[in-house]
This record gives structure tokens, sequence and C-alpha cells, in this order.
């Protein structure tokens, strides 16, 4: 049972770290984009500026 509860701390964790780094990134802090299909785009673009980094 602890395993399992490490893994999901792992997991939460990487989420939690990767939305602290898109929030770096104005234009999603703050949502500019209004249409959903733009911002999830430019969520992806940023998410992808942060994995190459």
């Amino acid at each position: 049972m602890c395993e399992r509860i490490n893994a999901l701390y792992k997991e939460r964790n990487l989420v939690e770290r990767m939305c602290g780094y898109l929030k770096h990134f104005r234009r999603v802090a703050t949502r500019y984009d209004t249409p959903a299909l733009s911002f999830l785009s430019f969520v992806q673009l940023a998410t992808s500026y942060v994995w190459l980094k």
C-alpha cells in the first residue's frame, strides 16, 4: 500500500509542478484566448517549450 501512495504522490507532484511552470506564461495564466481550441493549442505549445527546455 505504501508503494501505491508513493506512486500517486510522484504523479501528483509532476502535475503540480507542470501547472506551476505553465503559470509563468502570462497568456495561460490569464487565459487571453476565448476559444477553447486556441487556449488548448497554446497550453500544448507552452508544455512543449517547458519539456524541451
